[in-house]
């Protein structure tokens, strides 16, 4: 019981706030000498004048008293000193004009508490007011054209105007700033939205209101500059570029192979990955796609990724930037892998991956545009042809060519023959009367040759035509590297021949035999030479004829036997095959160069067929580790998608800038738009080199008056000498600078950025006071004391910012008072609230917490201080929820830290706010629109419950409590309201509600603070 009736008294506890921090004994007038007003100087007449006697001019006693001098009362008397129109008495006249000019030495008497606490303070402790603060102001300056840069110094003075004393105001340059053409010519943002899966946005134009180009419309004209969950998903993936890829006609399928580093880690699966990503290949006129592929995780660190295209579909041709846009410098034809910015994976998962090694292959089935070659010249391959000629002999040729097969690394060709008009399905009955030994349809055979772009060279001999079993099959003739050669028995000898037809056992056999041998040098001198490989053509040469001269051989001697009588009948042999192709179509498999980026002797994608590039939110890269080495990064690893850091980043894009070059540029926040609720953000700039981001040094951001862009100020960046501006991942012809932040929502929303900024500061002139009451107006500077000749404009944008006026007697009596009460030392509550309200103006409310922590509120030596923010803040992130950004928690703890004992555990936070919220149905009077006024009901107990947020003149208040019975009667007295039922009221801290309804809500804790629920659920009765 004893600890809850302590934290009970904590909680009653108030705190204090600016407004009470000047007591009334310090006025000046707590204790006046003479208090009276006119009034009562009056009435003191009137009732002194019955104790004076009244003597005549003749009379030597006194007839009556001066009453009659005083004809009023306490009920006329106002009217009598406040009449202006001349009808009172003279001697009345007289005596008012007497207690006008009282009014001077009664003024001054009174002023005397004043004059010795004034006294005491000057003269006795000699401390004096503050002097006043001069205000600070940003311009922006532009160069006429082709003029060289200038530079701005504090000898330069810009000139404000006359104040209405006629003092000219002028302002001086704070430190040496060059000023250039530079301009800021792009602003976009990136936002990873951790909410989303992980889903990477994009804004092209981020100082919008929807990241596309939508005017703000904000009557700040704030946006995000660090992007956020509302804006459109970005393109992201990656791009591999071949010459493999090229691929006319046919069933096609591409089969790209990763090896990944982290993938088994990253704890994807097959499940997980399926239609995350869309592929697409660059066409004739545009590009393919999208084809929803499906990735598959093999042996662990290995990603496959395989798409098929029917044979109906349109060519596969090279990267044409005319056509395909993007910017991919390599030759071939390219493929592009994008996440499926509908239902895409994790990008955060993916985008840690790193790519090992990669390889493409190609699957193609079914060509037939093929170049076709005979002998005797070119063949139709659209129509049934004669391959090798009409009477194809020995070594005749036929010659296919397919540049699109053979100019790559192949590792598999298939020729699929379709034969036209064949004997039967064997060949060797048909050649049964020829005594040429053919013993089947593996008797014909060609040598085939052809080499491949990969180094594979082929020459095999006696290759089958035909198939075994029926020669009017189809048959396909496959070659791959990892086969063996095929061996083939040598084709039969001239003499063999001779041997064939001596067998015969006819006289005329042997003569016809004996005219062979003669004329056999002379065919032999006539034939085919021996097939050579040809420069993307296959070339098939016939090991053997198919007979036609053997054929005419046996037809005479069969036409002279039966006309010399040796045969009753004549028996001709059948006329032998020509050889006639009803189609041809070829088949490939092929492949890429292997590329193994983690070899660091190699030049990963930098060589080889094979090029590899990132698909970024506003452009692409190549990407290869052999570049990252060349510009010494720290991480020479080849992500697989576009790497972004956690949170979002703001990109800038700078004309007229090169590297080498500073610009110094305005950011102008919106003040107080920052998340309290997040730690301070640190704003990492980085500067694009060659498509890569190559974070700034310290050295080249020289000054930052933003504090992580929490408050409006100026940036000056050198820009690295190897920052270039012929990149491909952003518009080329700017210079990029990048910052980026973990939590976008813990700096501010910007208004604008602008190059070639200068802060000034007004020059000292005691004559100048009345000025520093109020900011310098925006447009108020326009020149220069002495102009400058490389100028063309001078502009003030903004209204100045951090002047003060002299310090007032009331506020340093306040400070005074307070110092020598505290003496600069926190030691009791009291201590820590007046420090830190004196330190921080903008601090609205400030209540400490002795031996509070984070988790007690019973731990000795811990101090809790919780601070509530100036309630005028429009920027706040929920007006409701009023809270200091963490750069001010930050400051305040450090000033008091130096300022309690050494043992003291500080900690200074945001109040807690425990919201109520109702739950009622309700009936509006006849003539309401329900809709309308539920709306307008919800918007009035907000007000009633947090009015603080809607009337500067409210407060707001620690601990305390309300009931329900108190609101009901609330909404009860509406106008429009008929009657409530169901009512019901909840109270909760923090995101959940418990939904436990409760007659009345009391704070809970110390720190906390009732407030209105964001939302409350108002519903219609009997609905």
């Amino acid at each position: 019981m004893a600890v809850n009736d302590l934290i009970q008294r904590l909680v009653a506890l108030p705190g204090q706030q600016q407004n009470e921090r000047l007591p009334r004994e310090l006025d000046i007038h707590f204790a006046d000498v003479d208090e009276r007003t006119t009034r009562d100087l009056l009435l003191f007449a009137q009732r002194l004048a019955r104790h004076i006697a009244f003597y005549g001019s003749d009379d030597q006693t006194p007839s009556g008293d001066w009453r009659n001098f005083f004809p009023f009362d306490a009920g006329t008397v106002d009217q009598l000193a406040a009449r202006e129109d001349g009808g009172v008495a003279p001697h009345l006249a007289l005596f008012l004009a007497f207690l006008e000019l009282y009014r001077k030495p009664r003024e001054l008497i009174n002023r005397l508490t004043g004059r010795h606490l004034e006294f005491y303070y000057r003269d006795v402790l000699h401390l004096s007011g503050k002097p006043p603060v001069a205000d600070r102001v940003h311009v922006l300056l532009e160069l006429k054209k082709q003029a060289r840069p200038v530079q701005i110094h504090p000898g330069h003075l810009f000139s404000a105007g006359k104040d209405p004393a006629g003092i000219e105001l002028l302002y001086r340059p704070l430190e040496k700033t060059i000023v250039n053409a530079a301009r800021v010519v792009s602003i976009r943002s990136l936002y990873l939205d951790e909410t989303g899966d992980g889903i990477l946005r994009c804004a092209p134009v981020a100082d919008s209101a929807d990241g596309l180009g939508t005017p703000v419309t904000d009557a700040e004209g704030k946006w995000r500059a660090f992007g956020h969950a509302l804006l459109p998903a970005a393109e992201v993936g990656f791009a591999l570029v071949s010459p493999v890829l090229r691929m006319a006609e046919g069933k096609r399928t591409v089969t790209v192979t990763l090896g990944i580093d982290g993938l088994a880690a990253a704890g994807l699966s097959d499940s997980r990955l399926r239609g995350g990503f869309h592929l697409y290949l660059t066409g004739e006129k545009n590009w393919l796609g999208p084809y929803p592929v499906s990735p598959t995780i093999k042996s662990g660190n290995t990603l496959e990724i395989s798409l098929t295209l029917p044979a109906e579909e349109k060519p596969v041709a090279d990267y044409d930037a005319a056509v395909h846009g993007y910017h991919y410098t390599c030759d071939g034809a390219a493929l592009q892998v994008l996440l499926n910015r509908e239902s895409p994976p994790v990008y955060a998962d993916l985008a840690g991956l790193t790519l090992r090694t990669a390889r493409i292959t190609v699957a193609v089935a079914g060509i037939r545009s093929l170049t076709l070659e005979g002998d005797s010249g070119g063949l139709n391959a659209r129509k049934p042809f004669q391959p090798f000629g009409p009477q194809p002999g020995k070594g005749a040729r036929l010659m296919i060519g397919c540049r699109e097969a053979l100019a790559k690394k192949l590792s598999e060709l298939k020729l699929h023959l379709h034969w036209r008009d064949t004997p039967g399905d064997q060949f060797a009955g048909h050649y049964a009367d020829y005594g040429s030994g053919v013993s089947g349809n593996g008797w014909f055979t060609a040598d085939v040759a052809f080499h491949d772009s990969g180094g594979w060279q082929l020459s095999r001999h006696g290759e089958k035509l035909f198939e075994d079993g029926n020669a009017a099959a189809p048959h396909t003739m496959s070659f791959s590297t990892t086969a063996p050669p095929a061996t083939v028995p040598p084709a039969a000898s001239p003499a063999m021949q001779v041997r064939s037809f001596a067998n015969a056992g006819s006289h005329w056999a042997a003569i016809r035999a004996r005219q062979l041998v003669m004329v056999q040098p002379l065919l032999q001198g006539l034939a085919h030479p021996a097939a050579e490989p040809r420069q993307n053509f296959i070339t098939l040469s016939l090991n053997r004829d198919f007979l036609h001269a053997a054929y005419r051989n046996k037809y005479v001697e069969a036409v002279m036997d039966y006309s010399q009588g040796k045969t009753t009948s004549l028996t001709l042999p059948n006329e032998p095959y020509t050889p006639v192709l009803q189609s041809l179509t070829l088949d490939y498999t092929a492949h890429s160069d292997t590329v193994d980026v983690s070899d660091a002797s190699l030049n990963g994608f930098a060589g080889g067929d094979l090029c590899f590039f990132h698909v970024d939110a506003f452009g692409q890269m190549r990407e290869h580790a052999y570049q990252r080495r060349q510009l010494r990064m720290s991480d020479s690893r080849v992500p697989l998608f576009p790497a972004h850091a956690d949170g979002g980043a703001l990109l800038l894009g700078f004309s007229e800038l090169t590297g080498g070059d500073s610009v110094s540029v305005l950011f102008q926040v919106a003040e107080g738009s920052a998340d309290p609720e997040f730690a301070g953000a640190s704003v990492v700039w980085s500067v694009l080199c060659d498509n890569y981001w190559k974070t700034l040094p310290s050295g080249s951001v020289i000054g930052d008056t933003t504090n992580n862009l929490l408050t409006s100020g100026v940036i000056t960046f050198v820009i690295p000498t190897e920052a270039t501006t012929t990149n491909t991942l952003l518009p080329a012809g700017a210079l990029w600078l990048k910052a980026t932040v973990t939590t976008p929502a813990a700096v501010c929303q910007l208004v604008a950025v602008a190059a070639n900024a200068v802060t000034l500061r007004r020059e000292e002139d005691n004559r100048i006071t009345g000025h520093l009451a109020s900011t310098l107006p925006p447009g108020r500077i326009s020149a220069m004391k002495k102009g400058l000749a490389g100028l063309r404009k001078i502009s003030q944008p903004y209204a100045s910012f951090g002047g003060s006026g002299p310090e007032s007697d009331d506020h340093f009596h306040r400070r005074v008072a307070e110092r020598l009460r505290h003496k600069n030392r926190c030691i009791s509550s009291w201590d820590y609230e007046r420090i830190v309200l004196e330190a921080f103006p903008k601090i609205h409310k400030v209540k400490c917490i002795p031996h509070a922590s984070a988790d007690s509120w019973l731990a000795p030596g811990h101090v809790m201080l919780v601070v509530v923010p100036d309630l005028r803040n429009h920027n706040a992130v929920d007006p409701l929820q009023p809270r200091v950004d963490a750069d001010t928690i930050t400051r305040i703890t450090e000033l008091v830290r130096d300022r309690c004992g050494t043992g003291v555990r500080l900690l200074v936070r945001n109040p807690s706010y425990q919201k109520v919220r109702l739950d009622f149905k309700v009936i509006f009077r006849k003539g309401y629109e329900f809709n309308y006024h539920k709306a307008t009901l919800a918007g009035e107990i907000k007000r009633y419950l947090s009015p603080w947020a809607y009337d500067g003149g409210r407060d707001i208040a620690f601990g305390g409590g309300i009931c329900k019975s108190v609101l009901l009667d609330f909404v009860e007295h509406r106008d429009y309201v008929d009657f409530v039922t169901d009512f019901r009221m909840y109270s909760y801290g923090g995101d959940t509600c418990t939904f436990a309804d409760s007659n009345e809500a009391r704070a809970e804790r110390p720190d906390a603070i009732l407030v209105s629920a964001e939302t409350h659920d108002i519903g219609r009765a009997g609905a």
